[in-house]
């Protein structure tokens, strides 16, 4: 049989539809892949393996063609014209060119597949794809144009590695397998190897730099790119330093570098425009750790900003820090001197802002401002804590710390070395007890008491117990502290209890507590002095609150508390006199304190206009919401269903 005979017997027997078929359906899926397949996320190389299967496929598809159109010997009735011998012998003829052409084309399609294995699999760019959890640091690269410097990029990237692993900053790939890595790139695939490197080398993140003359000194750019993307996600300010001291701009780097890895972990990177120098770092971890200590706190803080003066949260930590111990104008004075004028990144913004709103008393910008940054790192402990505390005490929103709370499991942190957890668990269960939930402030402190010892996770447990009347757990809790030695924290927390039976309108149960406690001996003066108040023994509460004054002239809470027992006593000329020049010493940093106590004072007269009045200024001052504050105080027991005073409540909200 001729050639023409053939393909004219495969064009009478479809053969060439058939091929046209699978040609034409191929060449649709492979325009379909190379169109779907990075937004479906589908690797690159997909569109490879499509090819080589299809190229395989075509023979077996001619074989299978073949067997399913039996020999593609038709019966019509040309053939039956024709004798048998005669149709054996030219099904035989077609069969033989048949098998001819497609061993033919499996020789082709072979080929075809063996070039495109080669090109992409075994030849040059057959180059295994790594992927890491590590750091690669890359030799710098000189753009000075002297050879001589090279060494310097080495140097550079040699220093990082060692700086990077001995810290504990993270895992770094040696340099000796990126060069090798590299080399193995640069021969295979030729001088592309370079920019090539992330694309094959994937690692979490890589350290590149390059270094260049301006005029007589060097100048160091330093990036840090994400390994997966290539994405720049650091960039480091240039360092310049002498030609004959790069040294010094590698060390400085260095430490920039270290801490960059470790504030990523920790959560507070963002905090900073640029990271600060590893030493300063240091001082402030630290420094979160003894947080309770507060000479060795601020001594820590005050060693980072030696180290490094452009480190910003320590700034504002130490401002923060005098306002929580009552040095109001200390932490006036350094918040004025800050200057971040020039370079504030937007948390750092909210931090000032947030800063000079507790300074000025302004409650619901605080909280607004820490709430910046708070909606970035929730699950950071410290700003956790620090957010939990603005909610309740500074704008009296308690339904807002549960889902605070529930931001980070508290399974994984030892309690006895975590004091951003203890405020936690005390903010909270305030919340439940303000929100009615006694049962669950039972429920989250229980569990707890005996690791967290601060006297005032104790005395919040026990402010639920007397909501629940519980009187038993409340006096094996004040038992347990006698035999400890902690008899004044004993005191303490039976002093809140009988005021918190006061409030709940159990005055008999209240008086127990009061009476066993002046009839301790070693009860503090103050401690005697409330109960006798809230025993109303105004008598024995004005000789010990006169001591306590005169002790202290600068007392607001001794005077106050004196002027009222006076007026209690009968002696309304002498109280009044106490407290008649106390509106003259107002201060800038008063934060409510005078007219929180003046209302008081009017409460206990009886005038309710003019308690309700100071309340409302003192609110607006910047007075907080305590435990022992507002609707937990006794004085104002008559007020908490006046309009006015739940206006006070929410005047933040």
């Amino acid at each position: 049989m001729s050639i023409r005979e053939f393909l004219k017997e495969c064009n009478d027997r479809d053969v060439f539809k058939r091929v046209s078929i699978y040609i034409v359906s191929s060449w649709v899926v492979l325009q379909v892949l190379v169109a779907i397949w990075s937004p479906l996320g589908i690797p690159e190389i997909s569109v490879t393996y499509l090819i080589l299967i299809l190229l395989i496929g075509f023979p077996f598809y001619l074989y299978f063609f073949w067997k399913a159109k039996s020999h593609l010997i038709l019966t019509d009735p040309d053939d039956m014209e024709e004798e048998e011998e005669v149709l054996k012998v030219k099904r035989k003829q077609f069969k033989t060119m048949y098998f001819r052409s497609l061993g033919f084309i499996s020789v082709l399609s072979i080929a075809a597949v063996g070039w495109i294995i080669n090109n992409n699999f075994i030849g040059s760019n057959f180059i295994p794809q790594i992927s890491t959890d590590k750091i690669a640091v890359l030799n710098f690269d000189n753009d000075t144009g002297d050879k001589d410097l090279d060494i310097v990029g080495k140097m550079a990237a040699d220093w990082l590695i060692h700086g990077i692993t001995e810290n504990h900053a993270g895992e770094v790939i040696s340099s000796q397998v990126i060069d090798n890595y590299s080399n193995l790139l640069t021969a295979q695939i030729g001088p592309t190897a370079e920019n090539a490197f992330t694309s094959f080398f994937k690692t979490d993140k890589v350290v590149r730099g390059a270094y260049f003359l301006r005029e007589d000194k060097l100048v160091f750019q330093c990036i840090i790119q994400d390994g997966q993307t290539a994405q720049n996600v650091m960039a480091f300010e240039q360092l310049e330093c002498s030609k004959d001291n790069a040294l010094d701009c590698i060390e400085e780097l260095k430490q920039k570098v270290i801490t960059y890895f470790g504030m990523k972990e920790e959560g507070s990177l963002g905090i900073e425009e640029y990271p600060p120098k590893y030493e300063a770092y240091q001082k402030r971890l630290l420094a979160r750790d003894v947080y309770e200590q507060k000479d060795l706190y601020i001594k820590l803080l005050n060693e980072a900003i030696s180290i490094d003066s452009t480190y910003f949260e320590p700034q504002i930590l130490r401002v923060q820090h005098y306002f929580n111990i009552r040095e109001y104008a200390k932490a006036d004075s350094l918040f004025k001197k800050l200057n971040f004028e020039n370079r504030l990144a937007k948390r750092q913004t909210a931090l000032l802002n947030f800063t000079e709103a507790i300074l000025e008393g302004k409650n619901d910008k605080a909280w607004r401002n820490f709430k910046y940054e708070y909606d970035i790192v929730p699950k950071d402990p410290e700003t956790n804590s620090t957010y939990m505390t603005l909610s309740l005490q500074f704008v009296n929103k308690p339904d807002l710390l549960e889902a605070s709370f529930q931001e980070i499991p508290m399974d994984d942190f030892n309690l006895e070395d975590c004091i951003q957890c203890t405020f936690r668990y005390y903010t909270m269960g305030l919340a439940h007890i303000e929100l009615g939930e006694y049962e669950k402030a039972v429920e989250l402190l229980e569990p707890v008491v005996d690791i967290l010892e601060q006297t005032y996770i104790k005395r919040t447990l026990a402010a639920a117990y007397a909501a629940l009347n519980q009187d038993e757990k409340i006096n094996a809790l004040l038992n347990d502290l006698e035999l400890k030695d902690r008899v004044q924290d004993k005191h303490q927390i039976g002093l809140h209890v009988g005021t918190r039976y006061l409030l709940n309108g159990q005055q008999d149960k209240a008086k127990s507590y009061f009476e066993s406690l002046i009839g301790h001996n070693e009860a503090k003066k103050g401690h005697r002095a409330e109960a006798y108040y809230f025993l109303g023994d105004y008598e024995n509460a004005e000789k010990l609150y006169r001591e306590l004054y005169n002790q202290d002239n600068n007392s607001i809470n001794a005077r106050t508390m004196l002027a009222i027992s006076l007026f209690k006593m009968g002696k309304a000329d002498e109280a009044d006199s106490i407290l008649s020049r106390l509106e003259d010493e107002y201060s800038d940093f008063d934060f409510g304190e005078i007219d929180y106590n003046l209302a008081k004072y009017y409460a206990a007269k009886g005038e309710k206009d003019e308690a309700l009045r100071e309340l409302q200024k003192s609110v607006l001052k910047g007075k907080r919401y305590f435990p022992t504050t507002y609707q937990n105080d006794p004085h104002f027991l008559e007020y908490l269903d006046s309009p006015i005073f739940n206006t006070i409540l929410t005047s933040w909200h």
